[in-house]
């Protein structure tokens, strides 16, 4: 990807999105593209084609992005996995596009949170919920500021707190799905 263009119109630079420690960040070169190459020369091999067949099917058949033939900044271009595949002739053609050029919307709808439940049993306070679609697992506490994992996104969500038992706590839960869209819960109270 390029990160200073978006041909696809979702709102971000045309890097890969990759998971992170911490969240997903838009990323490009050679440590993008290789672990796709390395999946297309898989998928090559797989239906039939040799070690040696391998590289001249995926430079053959890459979609040019630049200049004609191999530069510095697309290399030989974008891979096609299909196109490479039907080069060894072994492949079905895929199903046609319902429509190659139309836009593609960016996601701008936020992950609705329902669901809520919770149990409180004496330091313990457990909090459950779902989203909608797969989206970050996190509660706002009063006072106390954000916990949970921002990083992997789930449906089903549980989270666990050490508490004390006396202790009124007012929160609020919060999902973030792949596309960044925010949603948030009512707030909530839990008192002993």
């Amino acid at each position: 990807g390029e990160m200073g263009f978006d041909r696809n119109g979702d709102g971000y630079g045309d890097g890969i999105l990759q998971e992170t420690l911490n969240s997903y960040e838009f990323y490009e070169g050679t440590s993008m593209a290789t672990p796709h190459v390395a999946a297309v020369a898989a998928l090559l091999l797989s239906a039939g084609a040799t070690a040696d067949e391998v590289p001249g099917l995926i430079t053959s058949t890459a979609k040019d992005l630049g200049s004609s033939g191999w530069n510095t900044w697309s290399g030989y271009g974008l891979i096609d996995p299909v196109a490479a595949l039907q080069a060894i002739g072994d492949a079905p053609s895929p199903a046609p596009e319902e429509d190659e050029d139309r836009d593609l919307a960016p996601d701008t709808t936020a992950p609705v949170i329902s669901g809520v439940g919770g149990e409180r049993n004496g330091t313990s306070l457990t909090i459950w919920w779902t989203t909608d679609e797969p989206a970050s697992s996190e509660i706002y506490f009063d006072g106390y500021g954000n916990f949970g994992d921002s990083s992997t996104l789930l449906q089903d969500h549980e989270l666990k707190f050490t508490i004390v038992s006396s202790e009124t706590y007012e929160f609020e839960l919060i999902a973030v799905d792949a596309a960044g869209n925010e949603g948030r819960s009512d707030r909530w109270v839990s008192q002993p």
